[in-house]
C-alpha cells in the first residue's frame, strides 16, 4: 500500500476508487489510466494492479478525489512534499512534467542491487489525483520503454 494512501486517509481524504470492471485500465474519480495491452489485471485492496505476462514488469495505480477542489499545481506540490517526507527524500527527487494536460511529477528509483527500477508518476488536476508505480526488472527496461511512454500519454481526466 502506498504511503500516500496512508497519509491521505489519515488526513480525511476519501479512499481510492474501486474497480470499474474495465480489464484494460483503471478508471475512477474522473481519471482514466490505460494499462498495456495483454497485461493481467487484478486488485490489491483498492489498488489496480497490472502485470506483464512475462512477470518482469508491473503497474500499480491508485486514483483519488480531493475532498475540496483547488489549484492543480498546489495539489501536486502538496502530494510531492508528502511523498518525499514519507520516503525521507527531497521533493527535488521528483521531476516536473505534465500528464493529461495537468501538472505531474516523476521519480525514478532503483533497488540497492540495481536489479529493479521503479518509476513513480503522480499527477493532479486540482480535483482528482493519481499515484502510479511502474516497476520493472532493470534488464527488461528497454523492452517496456514504448509501453511506459504510451501509459503517460494515455492518462486522461474527465472534463469538469
Amino acid at each position: 500500500m502506498h504511503a500516500l494512501f496512508l497519509m491521505m486517509t489519515l488526513a480525511g481524504a476519501p479512499a481510492p476508487s474501486k474497480a470499474s470492471g474495465m480489464p484494460s485500465g483503471a478508471v475512477g474519480h474522473g481519471i482514466h489510466v490505460q494499462a498495456p495491452a495483454m497485461w493481467v489485471a487484478s486488485m490489491d485492496g483498492t489498488t489496480f494492479v497490472f502485470s506483464a505476462p512475462t512477470q518482469d514488469a508491473s503497474l500499480r495505480v491508485d486514483l483519488y478525489e480531493k475532498p475540496k477542489a483547488g489549484d492543480a499545481q498546489t495539489c501536486l506540490d502538496e502530494i510531492v512534499h508528502r511523498l518525499a517526507a514519507s520516503e525521507k527524500t527531497s521533493p527535488d527527487s521528483y521531476t516536473p512534467t505534465a500528464v493529461g494536460g495537468q501538472p505531474a511529477a516523476t521519480q525514478t528509483t532503483f533497488t540497492p542491487d540495481r536489479k529493479q527500477r521503479t518509476r513513480r508518476i503522480v499527477g493532479c488536476n486540482g480535483k482528482s489525483y493519481f499515484l502510479i508505480d511502474w516497476v520493472e526488472l532493470t534488464h527488461a527496461g528497454p523492452k517496456y520503454a514504448k509501453a511506459f511512454t504510451q501509459l503517460l500519454t494515455a492518462i486522461t481526466y474527465a472534463r469538469p
